[in-house]
C-alpha cells in the first residue's frame, strides 16, 4: 500500500539489496561447502569448523576458482562420485613445497571506538524503552502511526493507501514534502498534505501532483537518554547512562578486535597461498572435495530453497552439468590448498592434537552446536575432529610467529587495544 509514495530510489535500494542478499547466499554456499567436510555432510559442524577454518581466504580462492576455471580436471565422473566420499589419508609434505611461513609481516590499523558508534546503541537501547502517545503533537524523529488515502485529480490510485503505517518523521521514506508536512500534527488529527511525485518515479505518476489525507492514530517517542530511561530501556542491568556506555564501548571493541584477528588471519592465509606451492593432489583427494561440495549444495537446494540439487544448479548457479562439472573440479582443488597447507606445516613443525586437546576441541563443538559431549562424538568421526584440530593448531602457529604492526593512529597519545594485544604478545 505504500508503494506510490516511497521515493523511487528508495524501492531501487531495496531491490539491489534483496539481489545482493539472495547472491550471497549462493556465494556463502559454495564458500561453506569448500571449508571443511563437517559443513557438507552436516548443519551442526559448520559451526564447530568455522572456528578452525579461515572463511574470508577459502572464498576468495572459490570466486578465483569459479571466475578462471576453462577445462575440466576430472579424477572420476561425477556422477560416479556422488556417494560418500572419505577424505584420504596423506602426507601433506608428499605434495606441497613450503615457502616462508614464519615472520609473516601483517599491518593492521589501530582499533577505536568513536562516541558516535556508543551514542548507537544508545539510542538502540532506548527504543525499547519508547513511549506511545495518544495525545500530542508529531516531532522530527517520531515514528507516528498513520491511515493515508492519496488522490490524483480526486482519484484514489492504486498502491496510494495504508492504515496503521508507522512511519518515522524524518526517515525519507516517502516522497518529498510528506513527511515535513506531519511535524505538528495532532494525534487523531487528520490533515491533507499536497506534494509533487519526484519526475523519477513510475510513469503514471512521475511528476504529477498529489493530495494524502492523514490521519495520526498515535506516536512513538524515544525518550532522551538519562540514567533513568537507560535503567527502564535495560530492565534494571544498568542504573546509569555511563555505565551502560561503558559496557557498550567493550563489547564494541571486542567486536572489533575478533574482526581484526579474523582479518590478520585472512592476510597471513593469503601469503601463504604466494609462498607455499601445491604440487599435486594426493589420490582421491579432489574426488572428495568434488563430494563435498556437490553434497552441500544439494543440501541446501533441499533445505532452504525446496529444490533438487539439478534446479538449484541450473537456476541459481547458472550452469549446466557440463559447466558444473568442468568448475566444481577446479572449485574443489582450491579449496583445498588451505587445508593441504595447513596440514604440511603441522606436519612440518609436528604439530599433533594430543588427548587432552582432543577433549577440550569436542567440548567447545558440542557446545557451539548445543549438543552433549557424547551426542557430538557419536555423531562426528574421532578423526575428523583431530584432522580439524590440528589444522588450527598449523594455522595458531603461523598466528603467533607472524610479525603483526599496528598502523600508526591519527592522534600520538591513542593507544589502541590492537597495540595493546600485540606488544603483550
Amino acid at each position: 500500500a505504500t508503494e506510490a509514495v516511497t521515493e523511487a530510489a528508495t524501492e531501487a535500494a531495496e531491490t539491489e539489496a534483496a539481489t545482493e542478499k539472495a547472491t550471497e547466499a549462493v556465494t556463502e554456499a559454495a564458500t561453506e561447502a569448500a571449508e571443511t567436510e563437517a559443513a557438507a555432510t552436516e548443519e551442526a559442524t559448520e559451526a564447530a569448523t568455522e572456528a578452525a577454518e579461515t572463511e574470508a581466504a577459502t572464498e576468495e580462492a572459490t570466486e578465483e576458482a569459479t571466475e578462471e576455471a576453462t577445462e575440466a580436471v576430472t579424477e572420476a565422473p561425477l556422477e560416479d562420485i556422488l556417494e560418500p566420499v572419505e577424505r584420504p589419508d596423506y602426507v601433506a609434505l608428499d605434495h606441497v613445497e613450503l615457502g616462508e611461513y614464519t615472520g609473516l609481516p601483517v599491518e593492521v590499523e589501530p582499533v577505536t571506538v568513536s562516541e558516535e558508534e556508543i551514542d548507537t546503541y544508545v539510542e538502540m537501547a532506548l527504543e525499547d524503552a519508547a513511549e506511545t502517545l495518544t495525545e500530542g503533537t508529531v516531532e522530527n524523529g517520531d515514528v507516528a502511526n498513520i491511515d493515508f488515502v492519496g488522490k490524483v485529480d480526486g482519484v484514489e490510485f492504486e498502491g496510494g493507501s495504508g492504515t496503521e503505517y508507522d512511519l518515522e518523521i524524518g526517515s525519507g521514506a516517502f516522497i518529498p514534502g510528506f513527511e515535513e508536512a506531519l511535524i505538528g500534527a495532532q494525534v487523531g488529527e487528520t490533515r491533507d498534505i499536497d506534494v509533487t511525485f519526484p519526475e523519477q518515479y513510475t510513469e503514471e505518476l512521475a511528476g504529477k501532483d498529489a493530495v494524502f489525507t492523514v490521519t495520526i492514530n498515535s506516536i512513538k517517542r524515544v525518550p532522551e537518554a538519562s540514567d533513568e530511561t537507560i535503567s527502564t530501556a535495560t530492565n534494571g542491568e544498568f542504573t546509569t547512562l555511563e555505565a551502560f556506555r561503558e559496557d557498550q564501548k567493550g563489547k564494541i571493541e571486542e567486536q572489533k578486535l575478533a574482526d581484526q584477528d579474523k582479518a590478520i588471519e585472512e592476510d597471513l592465509m593469503n601469503q601463504l597461498y604466494n609462498t607455499c606451492t601445491i604440487k599435486d593432489y594426493p589420490d582421491g583427494l579432489i574426488d572428495y572435495g568434488v563430494y563435498r561440495i556437490t553434497d552441500y549444495y544439494t543440501q541446501l537446494a533441499e533445505l532452504y530453497f525446496g529444490t533438487t540439487f539439478e534446479e538449484f544448479r541450473d537456476g541459481y548457479l547458472g550452469m549446466d552439468e557440463e559447466t558444473y562439472n568442468t568448475e566444481v573440479q577446479e572449485m574443489a582443488k582450491q579449496s583445498l590448498q588451505q587445508e593441504m597447507i595447513l596440514l604440511a606445516i603441522a606436519e612440518k613443525e609436528e604439530l599433533d592434537v594430543t588427548d587432552e586437546e582432543y577433549e577440550a576441541g569436542c567440548e567447545q563443538f558440542a557446545a557451539g552446536n548445543g549438543m552433549s559431549v557424547e551426542d557430538f562424538k557419536a555423531a562426528y568421526p574421532e578423526r575428523d575432529v583431530i584432522y580439524t584440530l590440528r589444522l588450527q593448531k598449523a594455522r595458531d602457529f603461523v598466528r603467533a610467529n607472524a610479525e603483526v604492526t599496528v598502523a600508526e593512529p591519527e592522534t600520538e597519545t591513542e593507544m589502541t587495544l590492537v597495540e595493546a594485544q600485540t606488544e603483550a604478545e
